[in-house]
This record gives structure tokens, sequence and C-alpha cells, in this order.
């Protein structure tokens, strides 16, 4: 009776970590708090805008994902530019982003795992000056991040990470997630 009950505890052991290794599909929604920096010929400069970014994903095993990321500005920067005229205030805003990523993962804790995004992500940004001049402007660019994530239960986790996006924008977010 003794090995049964040994063999049947062994068994589902073996079922529970085999279950947790299953490729699993999930899904993010996160806040981030970005900064843009443009630079062109003869001016730069810096501001902040909100963005709300959305993503998919796909667990190969506990060590590999990969991402897909849909993301839109939720609230304009304002952006300082200094050029040779001076300092001039233009309205930016994220009009969309989207990327793909491969994302390597390492369990830290029981819970807490890190990981990195490296993937390319397209940014589309529109500028707004205050004499009513506008410029939009889009890139595409390698981009990479770093990140913890913490599992509430094993469906739901939290997650925050740092990503840049592209060589004018990055940001720091933070958001909840959700495996299938």
């Amino acid at each position: 009776m003794k090995k049964f009950i040994l063999t049947a505890a062994l068994t589902v052991t073996a079922a529970a970590a085999h279950a947790q290794a299953q490729p699993q599909p999930y899904a993010e929604i996160n806040t981030t708090i970005a900064r843009l920096k443009p630079e062109g010929a003869g001016f730069s400069g810096t501001g902040s805008a909100t963005l709300l970014r959305a993503t998919l994903g796909y667990e190969f095993d506990p060590t590999w994902a990969a991402e897909g990321m849909l993301g839109f500005g939720v609230k304009n920067g304002s952006v300082s530019y200094t050029d040779t005229t001076g300092t001039t205030s233009v309205d930016a805003k994220v009009n969309k982003m989207y990327g793909i990523y491969l994302k390597p993962r390492i369990l830290l804790t029981e819970g807490l795992e890190g990981y990195a995004r490296l993937g390319y992500t397209k940014v589309d940004i529109t500028a707004k000056a205050s004499d009513g001049t506008q410029a939009r402007g889009t890139s595409g660019s390698f981009s990479y991040g770093l990140g913890l994530g913490y599992s509430i239960n094993p469906q739901l986790y939290v997650n925050a990470d740092y990503m840049r996006y592209a060589k004018d924008l990055q940001g720091f977010s933070g958001g909840l997630g959700m495996k299938f």
C-alpha cells in the first residue's frame, strides 16, 4: 500500500510539473510612461507621453516565448525642441506602435521571473507645433527591454518592464497578464 501511495504521489507530481511546462498562450495589458527624444538635423528635444500596450504571446516552454505587441498613445506628450532659433514646445502623440519579439525568461524564485524582449518595433508619431504646423513620422527598428513578472495565481500575473521601442521612444510599463 505504501508503494502504491508513493507511486501515486510521484505520478501526480510529475503530471503537475509536465502541465506547467506545456506551451501556453497569454495576453497582457500595460500602461507605459514613455520618454520621447526625437533628434534631427539642427534640433533635439525631450518629452513624455502615456501609452497603452496590449501583448499576445505564446510560451513555447518555461524559458522561451514569442510575442506580438500593439500600442497607442492615450495622453499626448509635450516635447520641448531646441534649435538655432531657440526652444519651441510641440505636442507629440504616439498614434500607434506594433512589434514582434522573442522573450527569453528565467525563473528567479517561486512565482518571480526575469525576462528580456528582443525584436522589432514600428512607431508612428505625430507632432504639432503651436503655430499649427504638423509633422508625422514613422520609424521601425530593433527594440529590446528587460522586465519582471510575478504570478498572483496560475493564470494571473503582474509585470513591469523597461523597453526601448525605437531610437526616439522608450519607457517603463506596468500591467496585468493572463495565461489561457
